[in-house]
């Protein structure tokens, strides 16, 4: 019969049996931590946000975990990089993750009906999505890539920036923007 602290540390460490957490274990970096923010953010990923064709990867070079996927069925993949909030990181650091993880292949399907199809290094910038992993296992996500582009406005804000959740959800505009833009419908 097991005690009640036994079916606790249980529950605690579910994870253990998890083929990916295993997986990402096997790569044998000395970085626990990292492969348990890793996970969170695979978790996330999979579960929260639903992501498809979700898989993670190692970088030896630089001793971590990264993932790729893609927000939605037939979008680009991306390339998700778990890093906890307390790490500090430089530009030069950026940098580095930008050179050692190789932008994600996308897949080109001469066939709409043909879920095949050779794979191709992506042809646009290269961007990485930094997840931060804070202690209480807030994620927020951030994108970093190469190069400077210039926004395309600093004076008014951008269409998705002007709507609010709610707005966004019914089609509705934001107040400011009001009887501008040609992608917005009278409601």
């Amino acid at each position: 019969m097991s005690t009640a602290g036994e079916r606790i540390d249980q529950k605690r460490h579910w994870y253990n049996d998890h083929p990916v957490f295993n997986r990402m274990k096997d790569w044998g970096f000395e970085d626990t931590d990292g492969i348990h923010t890793a996970f969170l953010v695979y978790l996330d990923l999979c579960e929260a946000k639903t992501w498809w064709n979700v898989d993670v990867h190692p970088s030896h070079d630089l001793g971590m975990v990264y993932i790729t996927g893609k927000p939605e069925k037939k979008a680009a993949y991306m390339t998700v990089l778990p890093i906890s909030a307390v790490e500090e990181i430089s530009a030069r650091r950026m940098e580095q993750f930008l050179e050692q993880i190789p932008p994600p292949l996308q897949r080109r399907v001469t066939d709409p009906m043909d879920e095949g199809g050779e794979m191709s290094a992506a042809v646009t910038d290269h961007v990485i999505t930094l997840a931060l992993v804070d202690t209480d296992s807030t994620i927020v996500y951030y994108n970093i890539g190469s190069g400077l582009h210039q926004p395309k406005s600093l004076t008014e804000p951008s269409e998705d920036q002007s709507r609010t959740g709610s707005d966004k959800a019914k089609g509705k505009r934001g107040s400011k923007n009001k009887g501008k833009g040609k992608n917005w419908k009278k409601s």
